[in-house]
């Protein structure tokens, strides 16, 4: 599944985000700076650091999911395709 891949880690880019999605992502981004610097200036260093230990872990998490969610999402318009195409 090379492709998957390469079209999962943006070696392979088939459409950008548009304006408006991007301009969105960037809202986002930002409130979640935001929140994580308001948070860590209350935090001890060790509480510091067992947040970033938690956002790590979290993030890793999620990456592993949607990689997921995307292979079986290809795989399943893959499927409807070819289903289609032999009726």
């Amino acid at each position: 599944m090379d492709l998957l891949n390469d079209l999962w880690y943006g070696n392979l880019e088939p459409q950008a985000l548009n304006n408006e999605d991007a301009d969105k992502a960037n809202i986002l981004a930002e409130k979640a700076n935001s929140c994580y610097e308001k948070l860590v200036s209350k935090l001890s260093n060790e509480s510091q650091k067992l947040l970033d230990e938690y956002i790590s872990s979290f993030e890793q998490y999620n990456c592993f999911l949607e990689e997921k969610a995307f292979e079986s999402g290809f795989k399943l318009a893959v499927q409807a395709i070819v289903e289609s195409l032999q009726q």
